[in-house]
């Protein structure tokens, strides 16, 4: 994957509606009255409940991606970013440069791919602005 240079401006609104998009995404952890009585029904049967999240996790696991090679070009980006979310934060035209990203023979589920790509880039912003 090959991008070209980017240059972006985030304003402080932008993060904001940002991250209350991304909190209203985050589903709410409820307990249930019927669950109660699910795990009476599952006690008479002597079965064993399974949680909802690890049927989840297991399905994942049982297919994960397999990559023989990929890469991701180095990345440039020219960024502007003025925000006073907890603390004042400004940037002005701040270069970035992010170098390759490259696996090889990879074998993973897409949460420890997307992870390694969040640290991969993140650590560049962060040793590249400061």
């Amino acid at each position: 994957m090959k991008i070209a240079p980017i240059s972006a401006y985030i304003e402080d609104t932008y993060i904001t509606q940002l991250l209350d998009y991304a909190t209203s995404m985050i589903p709410p952890r409820l307990v249930l009255g019927d669950n109660l009585k699910k795990m009476q029904t599952i006690a008479a049967l002597n079965a064993m409940y399974i949680p909802e999240y690890i049927m989840i996790d297991s399905k994942i696991l049982s297919k994960p991606l397999r990559l023989q090679n990929f890469v991701i070009e180095p990345l440039s980006i020219l960024l502007s970013v003025h925000t006073s979310m907890r603390l004042y934060v400004a940037l002005d035209h701040s270069p970035l440069y992010f170098g390759t990203f490259e696996r090889k023979n990879l074998l993973t589920t897409p949460y420890r791919l997307g992870n390694a790509l969040t640290m991969h880039y993140l650590s560049g912003a962060i040793f590249g602005a400061g």
